[in-house]
């Protein structure tokens, strides 16, 4: 467990280092995008009511952390197979849960940050009450969703050809996820056929637990249920990693 543990830090701070050199494109499309689609599609709507501004927020917050993750996640894992590095880990020797969660590390740190922003610019801008009870549970359900997320990305990574074909997949399943959740819109939209599908999604209960807290000011067993999806996604993310070539 001590050398997991160091395994992890280590590649933490590789994976920092080699970040520096991509993070205008990181920030972009981490924080960028979700800001600037917001704030276009407020121009041609600019008498928000309190229901629209809280689905926006939550919407910024579930694109903004799926893009990190799926999109961060899935391409620098690809750039390190490619280049030979994953097989120098390999050599270390280096565990694959060490490995996946000290690049992870990173983008999740990059989410809370996100996530501090997001949630100050929209309560300065639309002045949705905030408080810190709120802003650590926001913070929770999205890392928690985020965390879910993470096997998808790593298996795009060890399992794609080339970077352009872990781009393609990692942008089209980034967006996907998060336009199909319940953010930007209610749930209660959506054929009630289809919204226990939607429940699969870890996006789907982040989502309702950030609109909860808000309209309800309280979150019921959404949070469990999004740990118990949080552990499944990640049993079966690591499980379909491909951690060595044939």
């Amino acid at each position: 467990m001590k050398k997991i543990l160091n395994d992890i830090i280590i590649i933490s701070r590789i994976n920092l280092l080699n970040l520096r050199e991509s993070a205008a494109g990181f920030i972009v499309i981490s924080l960028f995008i979700p800001l600037g689609m917001t704030y276009l599609i407020s121009l041609a709507t600019p008498n928000w009511n309190l229901n629209t501004k809280i689905n926006y927020l939550t919407g910024m917050l579930v694109l903004s952390s799926s893009l990190t993750v799926i999109n961060g996640v899935g391409q620098f894992i690809t750039m390190d197979r490619i280049s030979g590095v994953i097989s120098w880990y390999r050599t270390s020797p280096i565990h694959p849960l060490s490995y996946i969660l000290g690049v992870t590390s990173t983008y999740m740190i990059s989410i809370l940050i996100e996530c501090l922003i997001l949630i100050f610019i929209a309560s300065i801008l639309w002045s949705l009450p905030l408080n810190i009870i709120y802003l650590i549970i926001i913070i929770m359900a999205i890392l928690l969703e985020s965390f879910a997320l993470i096997g998808i990305g790593a298996i795009i990574g060890t399992r794609s050809k080339n970077i352009q074909m872990a781009s393609a997949i990692t942008n089209l399943l980034s967006f996907i996820i998060a336009f199909a959740t319940p953010a930007y819109y209610s749930i209660n939209i959506i054929p009630k056929e289809l919204q226990s599908v939607l429940y699969v999604l870890p996006t789907t209960e982040a989502s309702l637990i950030i609109k909860n807290l808000y309209f309800q000011g309280e979150i019921n067993i959404l949070l469990l249920l999004l740990v118990f999806l949080g552990v499944t996604y990640s049993l079966i993310g690591f499980r379909g990693i491909k951690w060595r070539e044939k």
